[in-house]
């Protein structure tokens, strides 16, 4: 079975807020102290909206940080997924 990828974002030191994509301030207390963190690469559909055949979709990963990215058109809100390693577009597909 092949590992599923995963998302590189920061913590801030602070607060210790995640966040995508990787920041050098932290965009909620302002702090400079942050740190590399691996957010994970699966989580669940909270919002979508279809774009021709194409869906693009908030991800709230199981780490707690929201993501946007491309997802199958017939993916619905509650759906469970997994980010999968693009070419050049973030893109979730159904566990």
């Amino acid at each position: 079975m092949v590992e599923p990828a995963s998302l590189a974002g920061v913590r801030c030191r602070r607060c210790v807020a995640s966040f995508f994509p990787a920041v050098g301030r932290c965009p909620r207390c302002g702090g400079t102290g942050v740190e590399t963190v691996d957010l994970g690469g699966e989580g669940v559909v909270e919002a979508v909206t279809r774009i021709g055949d194409e869906g693009v979709a908030e991800v709230r990963l199981d780490s707690g940080v929201l993501v946007m990215g491309a997802v199958d058109a017939e993916l619905v809100i509650g759906a469970r997924v997994r980010y999968e390693t693009p070419d050049q577009v973030m893109r979730f597909v159904g566990v």
